[in-house]
């Protein structure tokens, strides 16, 4: 979309590139930011001692992850002709998934039929909760001040311990 508002879309189209050229390098450059952020990610939870229990099938969901975030991406970039259009598109999508997923609000407490909704989302947080304590992870850890996932986690599993770090704030924000 930046370049259509920009004007580089118009150079970019005058060089000898055919358009197949031109999506791959944009999908290309967000694909490897993406696996970049992704392994930094797991460069942090290894860290603090997280063992995947198969490296290349953790591999492949991140490709999978990788390469649907950059289809998202391209729908959405084409269904804009501005950046601000884009942007409230990507908004209006994201959110009512998010939502409906348990990113924001944890389906438990959603009544029957935005639970069922909410089968269609890719944001599942109770989901990933239960699936690390079917695979014996017992010990969580919140960071920051607050402790509202510490409540959550007990209403999906009373014998899990969970951790709050940087539990040293006051009610301002300060130490």
């Amino acid at each position: 979309v930046t370049e259509r508002t920009r004007g580089t879309f118009v150079r970019l189209r005058m060089a000898p590139l055919t358009q197949a050229h031109i999506l791959g390098g944009k999908a290309l450059a967000c694909f490897l930011s993406i696996m970049l952020v992704e392994s930094v990610l797991f460069g942090i939870a290894w860290g603090f001692g997280v063992r995947p229990s198969s490296l290349p099938l953790l591999l492949l969901a991140g490709v999978c992850a990788a390469l649907c975030f950059v289809g998202f991406m391209m729908l959405i970039a084409g269904l804009g002709r501005t950046e601000e259009t884009a942007s409230g598109a990507a908004w209006a999508i994201l959110m009512p998934l998010s939502m409906f997923g348990g990113a924001m609000v944890p389906t438990f407490v959603m009544p029957p039929w935005m639970q069922s909704i909410g089968i269609i989302s890719p944001v599942r947080w109770e989901d990933s909760v239960n699936l690390m304590l079917s695979e014996g992870c017992d010990d969580f850890y919140e960071v920051g001040p607050g402790k509202v996932l510490k409540g959550l986690l007990k209403r999906i599993s009373r014998k899990s311990s969970c951790t709050t770090v940087n539990d040293s704030f006051d009610e301002t924000g300060g130490v």
